[in-house]
């Protein structure tokens, strides 16, 4: 086949419904506003390791938007909708591409709109038409929508909390829509979620920590065959939205039974594993006396 064009392009941020000041567009552009060809220089982050992985297969990328910010308050409208147009007209002067990748975080907020992630899939869906693949990357802590899940072919959590696996996940993203484009593979994917919340406290993805434990057993079912990637996700507790909930995504090869039961499967681990997520809390008191019996003070 001839080399495939894959578009890249999103808007990643996470955002707080309980504080943080509103995020603009001047603290976009003090962190990383790139538009067009300015993409293309990055060598780290998730879209780093994307432009690394096509590098390699032999992908031409079509650089569109790629915009992060500070962690802060939602997003104001006409700032959402600003990034929002230059990424949509970006894509429609790209046409055609063979697929289009998206670094995206899962819990930014916008003003008027608590799904941003989900509505520009939407609309990147609508652009370039239902043959085309769309594969996102997401923090660990997204909140997974359902025109997330409708929209987009796949979608691919980091893996690690503290987070050091962003380049290895746009990498894998990468892999995964030219595989998809070679006919190697069709994903398709479900969700399982559950009423649960839980605190960054109990999140780590190393030692012996409940969510440790369901990010091995959710790993562990790539090993299975026909499942393409798992993921798992923590969400992100500062949001006020509908529907909000933590649990497992498996991304199958056409085998939407089997993504549906394993992603059902990893819900219901999470449920169960529900008390054990939630964190010791001690008043200050205590907190300084137990600090004060460590050694070295």
């Amino acid at each position: 086949m001839t080399r495939p064009r894959i578009a890249i392009g999103g808007i990643l941020t996470e955002c707080n419904h309980f504080g943080g000041l509103p995020i603009d567009i001047h603290i976009y552009q003090q962190n990383d506003l790139l538009i067009g060809e300015e993409l293309l220089d990055c060598q780290s982050s998730v879209l780093g390791g994307m432009l690394d992985r096509l590098r390699v297969l032999e992908a031409d990328p079509a650089p569109i938007l790629y915009a992060t910010a500070l962690a802060g308050g939602p997003i104001l409208d006409s700032c959402y909708q600003q990034l929002r147009n230059e990424l949509l007209s970006g894509l429609r002067k790209a046409l055609p591409v063979d697929g289009v990748l998206m670094p995206i975080h899962g819990s930014a907020l916008a003003e008027g709109e608590d799904d941003p992630e989900g509505d520009m899939i939407r609309e990147v869906r609508h652009i370039v038409g239902p043959d085309v693949p769309i594969v996102a990357t997401l923090d660990l802590h997204a909140n997974i929508t359902a025109d997330m899940i409708r929209y987009a072919d796949a979608l691919l959590g980091w893996e690690t909390y503290p987070h050091v696996d962003h380049f290895s996940t746009g990498q894998r993203a990468a892999q995964l829509i030219v595989e998809t484009l070679q006919g190697h593979c069709k994903p398709t994917m479900a969700m399982g979620k559950v009423p649960v919340i839980t605190s960054a406290i109990r999140g780590s993805t190393s030692g012996d920590d409940p969510f440790a434990e369901l990010m091995r057993y959710t790993k562990n079912l790539e090993k299975q065959p026909n499942v393409l990637t798992t993921s798992l996700f923590l969400i992100h507790p500062y949001m006020d939205v509908e529907h909000m909930g933590s649990g497992g995504l498996v991304v199958t090869n056409n085998d939407i039974n089997l993504a549906s039961s394993l992603a059902k499967d990893i819900a219901l681990r999470y449920w169960e594993r529900r008390n054990n997520l939630e964190p010791e809390l001690l008043t200050p008191s205590a907190a300084i006396a137990r600090g004060c019996t460590i050694e070295g003070g």
